[in-house]
């Protein structure tokens, strides 16, 4: 299963960006900022692949260590 779409790893990437520019800028009220609105759109794209999966209620969520993610 693909999680994530060529426009979201862009925009994940373009992020990643911001972030580490803030970082490099001292300003860290805007990184942590800038990582939470991160965190919370992935999280939500996440979830609606993992809501196209076939396995049901719950999807197995790669690098979780076999973890399941119920939704």
């Amino acid at each position: 299963m693909l999680l994530y779409q060529r426009d979201h790893s862009r925009q994940a990437l373009a992020e990643h960006y911001r972030i580490v520019d803030a970082l490099a800028l001292r300003e860290v009220g805007r990184a942590e900022a800038l990582m939470r609105e991160h965190i919370l759109t992935n999280r939500d794209v996440l979830i609606r692949a993992l809501g196209t999966n076939r396995l049901g209620a719950a999807a197995q969520v790669p690098g979780s260590g076999g973890q399941l993610l119920s939704y």
